[in-house]
């Protein structure tokens, strides 16, 4: 039998920690009464209520993609191979897709939000909405960038209900209390 290989603790309790914290992402999904024929446009105005910018817009796919952005998060890493070198700093970027499914059955739009994030070295370039650079897909979400895509998910929802082509309903305590 040959030696085994040993692992710094300290790597190996942060890359523990690191896969406790992280997670698959999971994609932000409502279903609200907006028209299929409004629905596009109204979440490509919520975006930018919210300063994310729409980069692609397909009504007819129900696509809309929104152009890449700097999250602010910066991680460092330890070199791929050469034990001497100094360690790599990388940037988050992140962009959104918004998936709008229609129901014809019930004219209501299913709305999918997920996120698509990639870690860069500091020499990245965006270019027609393509990063150009050392990037990395970011497969596992970090708790504070699923947050983030959970809260714009809550307010394009919040948009979504205040244009539905039906008011919702009110509970029998809201009726109760308002006294009708």
């Amino acid at each position: 039998m040959g030696p085994t290989p040993r692992i710094p603790i300290s790597l190996l309790a942060g890359a523990l920690g690191l896969a406790a914290c992280s997670h698959p992402q999971k994609p932000f999904v409502f279903s609200e009464g907006i028209a299929p024929q409004r629905a596009t446009k109204l979440l490509v105005d919520a975006l930018a209520a919210e300063g994310v910018q729409a980069a692609t817009i397909d009504p007819t796919a129900g696509v809309i993609v929104t152009a890449w952005g700097d999250t602010g998060y910066r991680f460092r890493e330890d070199p791929p191979f050469n034990e001497n070198a100094i360690d790599v700093e990388r940037t988050v970027f992140r962009r959104y897709h918004v998936f709008l499914l229609p129901d014809g059955a019930t004219d209501r739009t299913t709305v999918r939000l997920q996120a698509e994030a990639k870690r860069c070295t500091p020499d990245v370039t965006i270019r027609n909405q393509r990063l150009l650079g050392d990037c990395q897909d970011v497969d596992q979400f970090f708790p504070a960038l699923q947050e983030e895509m959970d809260e714009l998910g809550q307010k394009l929802r919040q948009t979504s209900a205040l244009h539905t082509r039906h008011p919702p309903a009110q509970s029998a305590k809201a009726v109760a209390q308002s006294g009708r």
